[in-house]
């Protein structure tokens, strides 16, 4: 028997057999599949004592990633398989996070039906076919980060000439980051100038059908524009990634220990503040870098508290906490406006995403200033924007009764409130941790909360 592997595309086996009665050399027909793939050589030196018969073991596996930013997903991953030997099944895992491998979508041939792991909320949609030689799994996703820096691995299980299952794999490595953006950006532009064209060469028409279509032309023109407006939209996209590169400078070089695409073992990674304060750093989250001002995970620490402990913070990053509002003040004078929320309601994740954030002192009652939402979400925050601060000991509010009594939390409360992050653990009513769906939503109540800043180059 002798295996060849090669470049991880083909798995190819060669078994010498007896045979006393045939003198022609027979190879199995799927060994057109080496052929296809590579032109290869194998040497071998044999002692042939009878005549034999060569038989081929052969496994394809072709995995492609193919972006689709204008379509209801931003890109699939296609695996396609070719096999010799009977299949016993295939799939396809997310490797991004390294050590830890999440099947994303299985199929066998003995339940020919695409299963998926319903808690990978990232991937949209999955298809499937397989057979006793052919299969092919494919997994669509919504994420840009997913389709841009998503490291995935194709398996195939069969079963080899020996009668045992085995197994061939194949892996997709994820792009650079600002280049992959950048790129992913440029395909949109692409596609929206190639639809431009498109309607451009539609209204070469002559002179009398314009005069006929005088109206048709206007309402063309109003679509070319709409188009046009959606490239400079892009154009200022790709301005927002240069910005964020500028970001990633200046972090690098004012020693700063959490910055846009930093090299991390783990999604949150623990790091020092000026101050020898212990703070936390989200390392993914749409590119990562963010300090994390807040964390709700374990209700393992009280949040009803007075004014002084928001002022200096209170919890540890090994806990649910809160970093200190002078903290808070001091990180957004520096720069670090860009503010994002991230929750999960029902076993579904939600982010609420701000361009321009500010915190004012403590003279002015930490008021906040912010604006330039984007999400998932309804943009709760907007409701807060200009107020101060409460506590059930300092009544900043604009209701008649102290929200932060009522709702058992601490906020920006205006008259009252439509989020409430720091409500009570645990608590499916008003005063629990909450944020609302809209504007005529009762308020959801939470069982995860992150709130975090980020350095913004404005």
């Amino acid at each position: 028997m002798f295996q060849f592997r090669h470049q991880g595309f083909v798995h190819c086996i060669f078994t010498l057999r007896e045979d006393s009665q045939n003198t022609t050399f027979k190879p199995n027909p799927l060994f057109v599949c080496w052929l296809k793939k590579k032109t290869m050589t194998l040497q071998t030196v044999c002692v042939f004592v009878f005549v034999v018969l060569v038989a081929v073991q052969c496994q394809v596996l072709d995995f492609t990633r193919q972006l689709t930013p204008d379509d209801f997903y931003c890109g699939r991953i296609q695996c396609v398989a070719n096999s010799s030997q009977s299949i016993i099944n295939m799939a396809i895992y997310d490797t991004t996070e390294k050590g830890n491998s999440v099947k994303l979508a299985f199929i066998s041939v003995f339940a020919p039906i695409v299963s998926v792991d319903p808690s990978n909320v990232n991937v949209i949609n999955v298809t499937g076919t397989i057979s006793k030689y052919n299969g092919v799994l494919n997994v669509w996703f919504s994420r840009d980060f997913d389709c841009l820096y998503g490291a995935y691995q194709c398996e195939l299980e069969f079963v080899n000439i020996n009668g045992q299952p085995d197994a061939v794999r194949e892996n997709l490595a994820p792009a650079a980051q600002i280049n992959a953006t950048l790129l992913y950006s440029l395909v949109k532009i692409d596609s929206q100038l190639t639809n431009t064209n498109t309607q451009l060469e539609g209204l070469k028409i002559d002179s009398e059908a314009l005069k006929k279509d005088n109206e048709v032309l206007k309402q063309d023109n109003k679509g070319l524009k709409t188009v046009l407006d959606s490239v400079l939209v892009e154009l200022s996209s790709i301005k927002g990634i240069m910005n964020s590169t500028l970001a990633v400078d200046h972090d690098k070089k004012n020693g700063s220990l959490c910055y846009r695409g930093m090299p991390h073992k783990s999604p949150r990674e623990k790091f020092v503040l000026p101050g020898n304060i212990q703070a936390l750093c989200d390392t993914e989250s749409d590119g990562g870098g963010w300090i994390v001002l807040q964390r709700r995970v374990r209700g393992d620490v009280v949040f009803y508290r007075g004014w002084g402990d928001y002022k200096r913070g209170f919890g540890t990053p090994d806990t649910d906490f809160w970093i200190g509002n002078d903290l808070i003040h001091d990180l957004t004078s520096q720069g670090y406006n860009e503010f994002r929320v991230d929750f999960v309601h029902s076993n579904r994740e939600y982010f609420a995403q701000y361009t321009n954030f500010t915190i004012g002192d403590e003279l002015s009652g930490y008021l906040i200033r912010i604006g330039g939402y984007s999400g998932n979400v309804f943009d709760a925050m907007n409701y807060h924007n200009g107020y101060k601060f409460s506590t059930f000991d300092r009544d900043n509010d604009l209701s008649g009764s102290n929200c932060a009594v009522l709702f058992h939390g601490a906020w920006w409360y205006n008259a009252c409130q439509y989020s409430n992050l720091n409500g009570a653990w645990a608590v499916a009513n008003t005063t629990g941790i909450s944020w609302r769906f809209s504007v005529n939503d009762s308020l959801m109540n939470l069982s995860f909360t992150e709130i975090k800043v980020r350095y913004n180059k404005r």
